[in-house]
């Protein structure tokens, strides 16, 4: 018996081992173009640091293409025109949908979604004006996908959890002094 394999053993082994490198290439080429920067989405105070952590968010997915995204997200829910706006910082998502159409592009989980809920509460709605469901979540319409649906019941569990609103705008739950001697600040 010899140690020797046959030729086509070792053909096969050739093969295996040009894939294996391979792989490990690509495996290596992706884990560099992600950032270590996770997007930290609950110290947004204003628009330029939502879109930094858009930018973030981007960044820590590995930099995906435009059209990896557009695919991600469902055709026609973020299109490649849009994404490249957020992702050079010149532009926002419009609504609600299409952030969370880029959120699960760059593989934001629907666990996850609370923290950017809040972000978006801080940029976009006004601290008087009513958070009402239907103000924040357009109809249904076409292109819905199971990433929305499940990211609609978790707005709906943060929106009723203890004091989201209050939380979102960096308002803490305790009450403000009423000593004329401390102003109040606004």
């Amino acid at each position: 018996m010899s140690n020797c394999h046959s030729p086509a053993d070792q053909h096969s082994s050739a093969d295996e081992l040009w894939i294996l490198a391979d792989d490990n290439k690509k495996t290596h080429a992706y884990s560099a173009k992600c950032s270590s920067v996770r997007p930290r989405p609950e110290f947004v105070r204003d628009a330029a640091d939502l879109s930094g952590a858009l930018r973030d968010a981007y960044r820590y997915a590995g930099r995906p293409t435009l059209r990896t995204m557009e695919a991600r997200s469902g055709t026609g829910r973020l299109p490649r025109s849009t994404a490249h706006s957020i992702i050079n910082g010149r532009a926002l998502p419009t609504d609600l949908t299409q952030y969370l159409a880029f959120l699960e592009a760059c593989g934001i989980s629907v666990e996850e979604l609370g923290l950017w809920f809040g972000a978006w509460h801080k940029v976009f709605l006004k601290p008087r004006a009513g958070s009402g469901y239907e103000a924040v979540f357009p109809r249904m319409r076409r292109g819905w996908s199971d990433y929305d649906e499940k990211a609609q019941q978790a707005y709906l569990l943060w929106l009723h959890a203890k004091q989201p609103l209050r939380r979102a705008r960096g308002q803490s739950g305790r009450r403000r002094s009423s000593s004329p001697r401390w102003s109040k600040v606004a």
